[in-house]
């Protein structure tokens, strides 16, 4: 008898080896010696790993979607600067990131809403950064016109 198959809440069947479904398979975005950026509708998956190297990353989620109730995000700071922008109701706890001269900056709750997502980081900056925030006005004006 085959177990069960692992389905999203809406009860499509999740893949095995989607990248993204597990510790030893997540989604991996690296900045490298530019910039990385994911936005728009997308679904987010459960593990990420998120490197800034000497640019960016920006991980927008204002439009996503999250069938998890936890989000486990690695970070590999180096030089370069992470940004994870979260709806309102997502929750986040950095403490598992360790800094030495980079600067860890956490502006949302750490307890979501009822039935939103809470990421929970754990890495190294080393120089860099890693801020974890809500989306600001030119971010909310442009998601207001997009859905006009």
């Amino acid at each position: 008898q085959q177990p069960p198959v692992p389905a999203w809440p809406n009860g499509v069947p999740l893949q095995p080896g989607t990248v993204g479904d597990s510790p030893e398979n997540p989604l991996e975005i690296d900045a490298g010696w530019s910039s990385a950026k994911r936005q728009g509708a997308w679904v987010v998956p459960q593990f990420m790993r998120l490197r800034g190297g000497l640019g960016s990353v920006v991980l927008d989620c204002t439009e996503a979607i999250s069938p998890h109730n936890v989000i486990h995000v690695w970070v590999d700071g180096d030089l370069g600067s992470i940004t994870v922008v979260v709806p309102d109701g997502w929750a986040a706890d950095a403490d598992g990131v360790r800094k030495s001269l980079g600067s860890l900056n956490v502006k949302v709750p750490r307890e979501p809403t009822m039935g939103r997502p809470i990421l929970v980081a754990n890495g190294s900056l080393g120089m860099g950064s890693f801020t974890v925030r809500h989306p600001n006005w030119f971010e909310r004006r442009r998601l207001e016109k997009k859905l006009r």
